[in-house]
């Protein structure tokens, strides 16, 4: 995987900011910058996926570098799915998160927008059987139930 320098600057600040770098921000993911990344995964071993916790230590420099921004995004309650150290579209929303709060001061704010301050303008049913069938009617002929793999 290719790591970007914005994920390498982004770790090197933070690692920097807590005293376990004192080189150069400079986006190089170079030796200094992989042993400060195992000092801190190692010192925080128990957020790391169990199933995954050794290769993480042991594997390539990208795989610590995606560990140890999940560990950030985790530390500021972002889901990330498991500490992992492979960059899928959970770590990349965090990071964008993340990247957000180090620019912005908070987190971004939330990607649905908020529900109104009036409650339900639009006097929609609680999703509830009793409360759907009150509002649409019974299920007749041109209506059917649908089970869905998923609680909707």
């Amino acid at each position: 995987m290719a790591v970007s320098t914005a994920a390498i600057r982004f770790a090197q600040r933070q690692l920097k900011q807590s005293g376990a770098y004192s080189a150069s921000v400079d986006g190089d993911l170079g030796p200094k910058t992989e042993q400060a990344l195992s000092n801190a995964l190692n010192h925080q071993r128990l957020l790391l996926h169990p199933k995954h916790a050794e290769a993480i230590l042991s594997g390539s420099r990208p795989r610590k570098l995606t560990a140890y921004i999940q560990v950030c995004a985790v530390k500021q309650t972002l889901e990330v799915g498991p500490v992992d150290g492979y960059w899928g579209q959970q770590t990349q929303y965090a990071f964008d998160c993340l990247i957000y709060q180090e620019t912005h001061g908070q987190l971004p704010p939330p990607w649905r927008d908020e529900p109104p301050a009036s409650g339900n303008p639009n006097q929609w049913p609680q999703e509830n059987e009793s409360a759907l069938t009150r509002f649409f009617g019974a299920p007749t002929q041109q209506q059917t139930t649908v089970s869905l793999p998923f609680q909707h």
